[in-house]
């Protein structure tokens, strides 16, 4: 397996996430993205590591473990709903819960392109503490890591 291909399948499958309107690869400047792309999704590789444990004596195969930041921009201001959401507008956790799903819904470990995909670290953003208000951007990020099989 090849960290091409793992990436594709995660682009292929956040595209296809209800709601989002438009899937960055890369490095984005946050001023960049025009209003109307709201809710988007901003994938970017962060690091690749062996996973040590993996290797067998007298194997020529392990796992690495491709890592990558995802980050999910939204306006939500309706008070109290930035974290829940409204029903008709998703909060944070709904955010959150719907890419959780979608890199994990059958065929499992995106299609067979890794070994299995792991969530690191989430959390939960806003462009200003000050009171909700239209201009006031929301984003979740997600640690994925992405377990493939490598040979040496």
């Amino acid at each position: 397996m090849d960290k091409e291909t793992a990436w594709n399948e995660v682009i292929a499958r956040l595209g296809t996430i209800a709601g989002i309107k438009k899937v960055y690869e890369g490095y984005v400047d946050l001023n960049s993205v025009p209003h109307s792309h709201y809710p988007c999704v901003i994938a970017e590789p962060i690091f690749s590591e062996t996973d040590e444990d993996s290797w067998d004596m007298g194997t020529s195969y392990g796992n690495e473990i491709f890592w990558i930041d995802l980050y999910i921009l939204f306006k939500i201001y309706q008070k109290g709903k930035q974290v829940t959401g409204t029903g008709a507008l998703n909060g944070a956790l709904d955010m959150e819960k719907s890419v959780r799903e979608k890199l994990c819904e059958a065929p499992i470990h995106l299609n067979g392109k890794v070994v299995r995909v792991l969530f690191g670290r989430t959390n939960y953003l806003r462009t200003s503490p000050e009171q909700p208000k239209p201009e006031q951007l929301r984003v979740v990020h997600l640690e994925v890591g992405l377990r493939m099989i490598v040979c040496t």
